[in-house]
């Protein structure tokens, strides 16, 4: 697949990391030997993108730091905004800098859905036929995401808030991976929703594509980022095609996983050490080392400097 544009958004503020996502931005919690956003630039790479565009505004200075720091991450211009302008904002304010000329695909910057080759061409062939695309996956609505209700042809009808919902029913919800047509947007300045002034179903065709087929891995939250990990190191020798995609990109050295202690660069059971290389730690993900006290401590299972979280 070839794209034009992407734009990884990277702007929010990373309120579902608890403590240590103040001091460590969302998109730099490494992914073993890489950042999260790193492996998104080499993500979209992959796609074939043309062009590749990371937004930023909470963190700012952070996320600046970090990428003048990365290679990888240079590969990317990186868009300053400087005022809160939320995801619909956001796309206006890239559009505008591309004169709102050619396609544009979006990807949240925690998220990594990889998509089987007769997948997109069904995507790109609907794309082709409608405004805008969106993948969407089936969930529980009991996992509090709002729901996509689209027609008998897939277009997008309503997008209905969860509290509507009844509980334990499964629903259709927007992945945060689209494909924009740039050239029909109507210009928008400032902040605005995504579903009112990009994906807006009242004035546009929108089509739903459904990846439940596909593989789709979270980092989103501290508990899908601690489960993804601990499942990239279970499944390491398996044809899972992001696990096949991190080992290519060198964001994990086969080396140092014990897989059966469930552990990288450790010989403690279910320790993911990403410090630096003590081994004395067990039960944990220590993303930056602390005091030995802290790293000892059987409750704490993430730990960043002098932060601690425990289950």
């Amino acid at each position: 697949m070839k794209v034009d544009n992407v734009l990884i958004l990277a702007a929010g503020a990373g309120t579902r990391m608890g403590e240590i996502g103040k001091k460590l931005p969302k998109v730099l919690w490494p992914v073993f030997e890489k950042s999260i956003l790193e492996l998104e630039v080499l993500y979209a790479e992959e796609l074939g993108a043309q062009n590749i565009y990371i937004n930023t505004y909470n963190y700012k200075e952070k996320l600046i730091s970090f990428y003048k720091d990365s290679e990888i991450l240079q590969r990317a211009t990186l868009i300053e905004e400087n005022e809160k302008l939320d995801i619909g904002g956001a796309v206006h304010n890239l559009a505008k800098k591309l004169d709102y000329k050619g396609d544009l695909l979006i990807l949240n910057s925690d998220q990594f859905i990889f998509l089987s080759e007769s997948t997109w061409e069904t995507a790109l062939k609907n794309y082709k036929n409608n405004d805008h695309l969106l993948f969407s996956y089936n969930v529980n609505s009991n996992d509090l995401y709002n729901a996509l209700s689209v027609d008998e042809n897939n277009i997008l009808q309503k997008v209905t808030p969860n509290n509507e919902f009844d509980r334990n029913v499964m629903m259709q919800t927007y992945t945060g991976m689209s494909l924009i047509n740039l050239n029909k947007l109507k210009p928008s300045e400032g902040e605005s929703n995504f579903f009112k002034t990009v994906a807006n179903y009242t004035n546009s065709q929108v089509y739903i594509c459904n990846i439940e087929e596909s593989v789709y891995w979270d980092f989103g939250t501290i508990k899908r980022y601690k489960d993804s990990c601990y499942n990239i190191i279970k499944n390491i020798d398996s044809d899972d095609p992001f696990i096949v995609f991190i080992k290519k990109v060198g964001a994990i050295k086969t080396d140092k996983v014990k897989q059966e202690y469930l552990a990288y660069n450790s010989i403690k059971k279910h320790c993911i050490n990403l410090g630096n290389n003590n081994n004395s730690a067990k039960n944990k993900i220590i993303i930056k080392e602390s005091s030995k006290e802290l790293l000892d401590s059987e409750n704490v299972q993430l730990v960043y400097e002098d932060i601690i979280l425990n289950s």
